[in-house]
């Protein structure tokens, strides 16, 4: 099974999401933001889509925040030393989980919700 690689960008300075069809606008007549954002060192976290969607069909995100309502948790994704996706705890980053492992809800992100992981 493939997925779709897919991008969203955080701007740092002007505090914006920018969506996958927002990355993909083409600059000057074929490079892509992600290539322009790279090679200018424009100031903004990149995040990956993980192939994997919410309860609720919502895409899941490195940077998402993800509520685990059957384990009353809260889980942050990020892409791991072990190689793919996971979840951990907000406050320990040693508790992880496989994102695919339980039916997690995202809730925000913690560029623009850091209040959640309080």
């Amino acid at each position: 099974m493939s997925r779709k690689i897919k991008f969203r960008a955080w701007g740092i300075h002007c505090k914006h999401m920018l969506g996958h069809s927002d990355l993909i606008d083409v600059v000057d007549g074929g490079g892509s933001v992600i290539q322009m954002i790279l090679d200018e060192s424009i100031e903004c976290h990149l995040m990956q889509y993980t192939g994997l969607k919410d309860r609720n069909g919502v895409e899941i995100y490195e940077g998402d925040i993800l509520d685990d309502q059957e384990n009353d948790a809260i889980w942050v994704v990020s892409f791991s030393d072990r190689g793919c996706f996971c979840a951990h705890a907000p406050d320990d980053a040693l508790e992880w989980v496989l994102l695919d492992d339980y039916t997690f809800e995202v809730v925000g992100n913690i560029h623009e919700n850091p209040d959640l992981l309080k």
